[in-house]
């Protein structure tokens, strides 16, 4: 028996008796598998020869998580019934998020660059095409996606819903601290969040799209 596995025991039993459900990658013997505790009983979710791994699953048990396949990498969506495979192709995408909602944001490379993409249910929306990488992706329960994106000279943290374009990070010409700023669809100027004599980073989006924290 392994020395570490009355403490992978004791830590199980701890998680089951604190949370209602959550999902664990496990090393299966030969490659790594996703398994799903609903409250109730533990269920292996997949039985294959890909290495699934940093599954994220939502208020309804429905799952996102990377398949890595030799040096590839897809997204793979569990709805409560189906495994449904989101990507196919020959280029990497990781860092899968997903909402109450069974909204799936990620990043996946282009050949390019890294850019983002959304499953909403039913299509798959590539949310960015530019010519900088785009990564570290969150999405609310309003669907609306908040990411980081670095054009070689900075990262801004951006933001897609239906009224508002973006909400970045930059300096003022004024001063040299970092202050937050959005932009909304349908205008050309920025509008100032913040401004004081300390750096702001990280700004992130709530789940009703009215409030960010930073």
């Amino acid at each position: 028996m392994c020395k570490n596995c009355n403490k992978f025991f004791i830590t199980i039993t701890t998680i089951l008796s604190i949370c209602s459900s959550f999902t664990i990658s496990s090393f299966a013997g030969s490659d790594y598998e996703i398994y799903l505790y609903d409250g109730t009983s533990i269920t292996q979710l997949t039985d294959d020869n890909v290495y699934d791994q940093y599954p994220q699953i939502n208020n309804n048990g429905e799952v996102a998580w990377v398949g890595i396949i030799l040096n590839d990498s897809e997204i793979f969506f569990y709805d409560g019934t189906t495994i449904t495979q989101l990507t196919n192709n020959d280029y990497k995408a990781g860092s899968p998020q997903i909402n109450n909602s069974g909204e799936v944001v990620w990043v996946g490379y282009d050949g390019n660059d890294y850019e983002l993409f959304l499953y909403d249910g039913t299509i798959i929306i590539q949310l960015t095409d530019n010519d900088h990488n785009d990564g570290s992706p969150q999405i609310n329960d309003s669907g609306e996606v908040v990411w980081s994106g670095n054009d070689g000279n900075d990262s801004d943290n951006c933001v897609h819903n239906e009224e508002i374009e973006f909400i970045e990070t930059e300096k003022d010409e004024s001063d040299t601290h970092n202050d937050i700023y959005t932009k909304f669809i349908g205008q050309d100027d920025h509008k100032r969040m913040t401004q004081n004599p300390e750096d702001e980073y990280g700004a992130t989006w709530s789940n009703d799209g009215y409030q960010f924290a930073f």
